[in-house]
C-alpha cells in the first residue's frame, strides 16, 4: 500500500477492564523508548527481522520471546478448557442439584434437619 504520507500512525486503545496487564507493562517502558518497543515486539511476534539500529539487546529479545511463549502456552491452555466447557454444554450434561458449589448459607429446613441430627447424637 502506498500512501502520499512518509509514515503511518497506529492508535490503540486499552481499557482497565480488558488490558490492565498492558498498560502497566506500557507504562514501565520509559518515556521516548515506547515507539521502539512497540515496533521490536511486533516484529518479534510476527517473527520478522529486526530494522531499528536501537533494536533490544539479546537479553531482552529473549526475555520477550519467554514471554511471548508463556502467554502462548497459557492461551492454549485456555482454548482447550474452553472447548472441553463447550462440548460439555453441547452434550447436555447438566449438574445434579447435589454437585452445585456450596454457598455458604443453607435453608432453614436443612438447619432444622441438623440441628436434629446433632439432638440425637450422644457426643
Amino acid at each position: 500500500m502506498t500512501t502520499k504520507y512518509e509514515r503511518v500512525s497506529a492508535f490503540i486503545k486499552f481499557t482497565h477492564e480488558d488490558d490492565s496487564d498492558l498498560i502497566q507493562w506500557f507504562e514501565s517502558i520509559p518515556l521516548g523508548e515506547r515507539n521502539h518497543y512497540l515496533k521490536s515486539i511486533l516484529r518479534l511476534g510476527l517473527r520478522l527481522p529486526a530494522k531499528s539500529k536501537a533494536a533490544p539487546d539479546d537479553k531482552e529479545v529473549e526475555r520477550l520471546r519467554a514471554q511471548l511463549d508463556e502467554q502462548d502456552k497459557t492461551l492454549r491452555a485456555m482454548a482447550t478448557a474452553l472447548a472441553a466447557l463447550q462440548q460439555r454444554i453441547e452434550s447436555g450434561v447438566t449438574m445434579k442439584s447435589t454437585d452445585q458449589p456450596a454457598s455458604g448459607v443453607a435453608d432453614r429446613e436443612t438447619l432444622a434437619k441438623r440441628q436434629e441430627n446433632l439432638s440425637k447424637s450422644s457426643w
